[in-house]
């Protein structure tokens, strides 16, 4: 781990993740667009390790005052790698313990976790906009509920994140039907904080991000904390139900069959 000499916040990089700080926001970018950011065993891991360094370096009293998560190139991510997911050999306990890590990274993370939420993000990625703490997308963007249309269920606590923003009965619809949100009916039910013209959504997020690191240290993260500590119970309730009924899934002939499907193409 290296030290800007100017902020004293430290640079990261992973292969699949990079973190950069600037002042007192600490920026967190996906890193494979030439895979439109699909996640995978490596990816959920290294993001696990950024957002635990990322708390360190806050409770170390470092000046972290706001997180931004972005994805390189057209979206946050589109959802499960179904290359290496199920062509890699890659186990599924283990990734379903790396989603779990990686929502509650955002969720434990001791300062606020701001989303910008570019393109269309597809599952793994909406459950991730869901968990921050506020969600900026483009307003020609979409939320791709696609688990079951993979033969997939959910997963990284959209089981709990979902029906908590819109009510049981929307949240059955979307992810029974694999439906595609658009941006103006994500704000409308209360899916995302704000929409953005697609080419400001990063800097409006990062906008956002410095109005919050302008308040009072103390006050920001006790009410991040006490926001979070509301519904965490739930959320690891719903994440541990997840990895039950998704593990058996991910090895399932219905996700081998979606991906010849895809890659046939």
């Amino acid at each position: 781990m290296t030290h800007s000499p100017l902020t004293d916040v430290p640079v990261l990089v992973e292969r699949e993740v990079v973190a950069d700080g600037t002042g007192c926001l600490v920026r967190v970018q996906f890193n494979r667009p030439d895979r439109l950011n699909a996640v995978d065993l490596d990816l959920l891991t290294a993001f696990g390790d950024v957002m635990s360094s990322v708390a360190e370096v806050g409770d170390d009293g470092l000046p972290v005052r706001a997180v931004v998560l972005s994805g390189a190139g057209k979206t946050l991510s589109a959802g499960a790698d179904l290359m290496n997911v199920v062509g890699g050999g890659q186990d599924p306990a283990a990734i379903m313990a790396a989603a779990s890590r990686a929502v509650l990274g955002v969720l434990d993370c001791p300062v606020p976790v701001l989303c910008a939420l570019t393109g269309k993000s597809a599952g793994f990625g909406v459950s991730l906009g869901l968990a921050a703490d506020i969600t900026v997308m483009a307003e020609n963007g979409a939320l791709v509920l696609s688990f079951a249309d993979v033969g997939l269920s959910a997963d990284g606590g959209i089981s709990q994140l979902l029906p908590s923003a819109v009510g049981r009965q929307v949240a059955s619809r979307m992810l029974l039907t694999g439906e595609r949100v658009d941006a103006a009916t994500a704000l409308s039910t209360g899916l995302v904080a704000e929409t953005a013209p697609d080419a400001d959504v990063v800097r409006r997020t990062e906008e956002l991000a410095a109005t919050i690191a302008a308040k009072p240290a103390g006050a920001v993260r006790g009410i991040k904390r006490t926001l979070s500590a509301t519904v965490r119970a739930d959320i690891v309730a719903a994440l541990d139900l997840e990895a039950v009924i998704q593990e058996p899934l991910l090895a399932g002939p219905e996700l081998k069959a979606a991906a010849q499907r895809f890659f046939g193409r």
